[in-house]
């Protein structure tokens, strides 16, 4: 029930804040009315309102993370999902009203060649990062190269073997084989 007020403004580029609330805002989204709290639509909306504010705050207009690959990765991932989700509930069409969101692929490119280990995407668990918002940006934003640039990222592993706890769950709903893959090199 408590919105931190530094969650907006400068503070509001900083991961911990932005995905501990935007949580929240996400089971308010996905939940609604079921949730009980009267309060549920206001945190869906506090929750897009962060979105917005991350991306001035948190990126630079190409799409870097002023925190970092090991920590700006988090958040990134965090507002794909609920970008989509809010896509999905029939609101606002974060993909097209946030122009951010269309650059950080490119960054997230430029950080992970030639060889594909620039960017770490270790979070504090040590826990190397997946990146399945790249298959949801291939479709978003028609980018078949997304696709590309995941699995290469992934060096071919089976996502059927791995944590879903890592992320794979989103990359099997967002995965779509029938999509055009176009290599980047």
């Amino acid at each position: 029930d408590n919105f931190s007020g530094n969650t907006f403004g400068h503070w509001s580029g900083h991961n911990i804040g932005f995905t501990t609330q935007l949580s929240a805002a996400i089971c308010a989204l996905v939940l609604g009315e079921e949730s009980g709290h009267p309060d549920w639509e206001r945190y869906v909306d506090l929750g897009r309102d962060m979105c917005r504010q991350y991306a001035r705050w948190g990126l630079d207009p190409h799409g870097f993370s002023y925190e970092g690959t090991g920590y700006g990765s988090i958040p990134i991932h965090f507002i794909y999902l609920y970008a989509y989700l809010l896509l999905q509930n029939g609101r606002e069409n974060l993909f097209a009203s946030l122009p951010v969101l269309r650059e950080i692929p490119n960054a997230t490119f430029q950080m992970l060649f030639p060889d594909c280990s620039n960017l770490a995407q270790i979070s504090d668990l040590a826990t190397p990062g997946e990146l399945p918002w790249l298959l949801l940006t291939a479709k978003q934003f028609n980018r078949p190269q997304d696709i590309d640039l995941w699995y290469r990222y992934k060096q071919g592993q089976d996502m059927s073997t791995k944590h879903v706890y890592r992320g794979n769950l989103l990359a099997l709903l967002w995965l779509d084989d029938a999509m055009p893959r176009q290599a980047v090199e």
